[in-house]
């Protein structure tokens, strides 16, 4: 998983080495790395490469940072998650 800063947008891009099993994936941001937030989801479609992008992200970043995670929700409800992406702002 990645964060980059697209102007006042943040860009999050995840690769995926196997999709079985797996109805979508959940976007999460954090101001401050340890409470987050559900701001979009992605539909599974059989790709390697997703990406999300967070609109006016950074006038979020009150610290100077935004944290990004992805957790995949799988067909059986079970749910698997990313590492923490980092963006300076």
């Amino acid at each position: 998983i990645t964060a980059t800063r697209q102007k006042e947008n943040a860009m999050v891009q995840w690769l995926v080495g196997n999709e079985t099993n797996i109805r979508e994936y959940i976007v999460e941001r954090s101001i401050n790395g340890t409470t987050f937030q559900v701001i979009g989801n992605v539909t599974a479609s059989r790709r390697s490469t997703f990406q999300f992008t967070d609109v006016d992200a950074i006038k979020q970043a009150v610290s100077g940072k935004l944290y990004y995670r992805v957790y995949a929700i799988n067909t059986d409800g079970s749910k698997n998650y990313s590492k923490v992406a980092t963006l300076a702002v």
